[in-house]
């Protein structure tokens, strides 16, 4: 009995989960492959092309457009005025903020179904009127705050250095300093993914807001 016993014993089968179980170790190459960064000159010279691309290209044709519309907002005061500018383009934002998602989910959400030539273009159109609007709505910020700051503290130094002091202790109180990192160095791709997604500062999702 003790033999049969004994012999039962050793002719178990194995478990299969051990005997298929593969340890992956740092030294298998599969691993070496994805971890290994890229080689420094090739991230060098993407850094470098991307200074270029965004100082030399990017950057001259956003600066022109903005020059241009704050140009044309300047030469009509009557239609433009500085406070009615700066509050139609926090109206704007405000809205943008509102009807993002729902903008992201209508146009721009994946979807399983068939995609007709039609809709494509049009949702391609509506994600650049949204993007020449939202541009629109940043000049009439800019533009109509900083002709409101004149028309308050006036031009001369002290007029500018006040309102800029205050500005930078209450970034620094509530933590937004890093705000002030605008462009140049700042490309961003046409991507429908993304084109109605904005960082905002709680990033609460409009959804949980109105329930």
């Amino acid at each position: 009995m003790n033999y049969l016993q004994q012999s039962e014993e050793t002719t178990e089968p194995l478990n299969t989960a051990e005997k298929t179980e593969i340890s992956i170790t740092p030294e298998s190459p599969e691993v070496f492959r994805i971890i290994l960064p890229p080689g420094r000159c090739t991230k060098r010279l993407l850094n470098i092309s991307d200074v270029f691309l965004s100082l030399f290209v990017i950057t001259p044709l956003v600066v022109a457009h903005w020059k241009g519309t704050w140009a044309f907002i300047e030469r009509h005061p009557e239609q433009f005025p500085p406070w009615m500018s700066f509050l139609f383009g926090c109206t704007l934002h405000t809205s943008f903020v509102l009807i993002k998602e729902l903008l992201h989910m209508e146009f721009t959400a994946p979807n399983d179904g068939y995609k007709s030539v039609k809709k494509i273009i049009s949702q391609n159109i509506i994600v650049k009127i949204y993007t020449y609007l939202f541009s629109l709505g940043c000049n009439l910020n800019w533009q109509g705050g900083w002709a409101a700051l004149q028309v308050v503290f006036g031009t001369e130094l002290k007029g500018a250095v006040i309102p800029s002091a205050i500005c930078l202790v209450l970034l620094l109180a509530l933590k937004g300093i890093r705000n002030l990192a605008a462009p140049p160095v700042f490309v961003a791709l046409d991507n429908k993914d993304i084109a109605f997604s904005f960082p905002t500062r709680f990033r609460v999702q409009v959804s949980q807001i109105l329930n």
